[in-house]
C-alpha cells in the first residue's frame, strides 16, 4: 500500500512550521514516517522543501518530493503524491494528524472509489482520505482553471463517503482527525499523548 504524507505548509496559524514541532524529541513528520513505514510498502512525502527532510532518507525508506508548485495549498501536494506513489491508490494525510488508527485507514483503504472520504462533524475530511491514481488528470485540469479547493475535486470524480456513525465503529473517538492547528491544541495533545503515542 502507499501512503502521502502532506508535509508542506507555513504554518501560519500555529506560528511555526508545524512539520518540525516536536513530540518527545521527535518531529511531527519523522513521527508520521516512523509509524507508517511497518505497514505501508510505499512511503512518500510530499512538501514545498524537499533539502529540509533529506536527513529522513538516512533513516527511513521514504521518497521525498518537492510540490511541482508552490503556494497553492494541499491539493497540489497531493498531485505531486500521487504522481510518485506505486500502487494504484494511496492513503493521503496531513502531517498535523498524530494519532491516526491504522485499522480506520486500512477500512478506508478497503473500499472502492476514485476518491474515499469519512464526512466528520458535519465536513469531509479531505486530508485522511484515499485517492486514486486516475484522478491525476482531473486535478491537472482544476490546478490549470485556478481552482485550489480540494473539495472541487469531489464534484468531478467518484467519491464515496464514509459516514461519521462508520467511522465511530472503527475510531470510536474519532482521535484520528485530531490535528494541530494552533498553539492551543498543544494543550489537547497532552492529553491524549499519553494513551496514543
Amino acid at each position: 500500500m502507499s501512503v502521502v504524507i502532506l508535509a508542506g505548509g507555513k504554518g501560519r496559524r500555529f506560528g511555526s512550521k508545524k512539520q518540525f514541532f516536536t513530540i518527545d524529541g521527535e518531529s511531527l513528520v519523522e513521527r508520521c514516517v516512523r509509524r507508517f513505514s511497518p505497514l505501508f510498502s510505499d512511503v512518500v512525502v510530499a512538501t514545498d522543501n524537499a533539502s529540509e527532510l533529506i536527513p529522513l532518507k538516512e533513516k527511513y525508506r521514504v521518497k521525498i518530493v518537492e510540490d511541482e508548485m508552490k503556494n497553492l495549498g494541499a491539493i497540489v501536494g497531493i498531485y505531486t503524491g500521487l504522481k510518485n506513489i506505486v500502487e494504484e491508490k494511496a492513503f493521503v494525510c496531513g502531517v498535523d494528524m498524530p494519532f491516526i488508527n491504522f485499522n480506520l485507514v486500512k477500512y478506508l483503504m478497503s473500499k472502492d472509489g476514485k476518491i474515499v472520504v469519512p464526512f466528520v462533524r458535519g465536513f469531509p475530511e479531505a486530508l485522511h482520505s484515499v485517492y486514486s491514481k486516475d484522478i491525476i488528470p482531473q486535478i491537472q485540469e482544476l490546478l490549470n482553471e485556478g481552482i485550489y479547493k480540494i473539495s472541487e475535486l469531489f464534484n468531478f470524480v467518484e467519491t464515496v463517503y464514509i459516514d461519521e456513525r462508520e467511522v465511530r465503529q472503527v475510531d470510536k473517538n474519532l482521535t484520528s482527525f485530531f490535528n494541530l492547528n494552533t498553539k492551543k491544541d498543544l494543550e489537547i495533545l497532552e492529553g491524549v499523548i499519553g494513551k496514543n503515542i
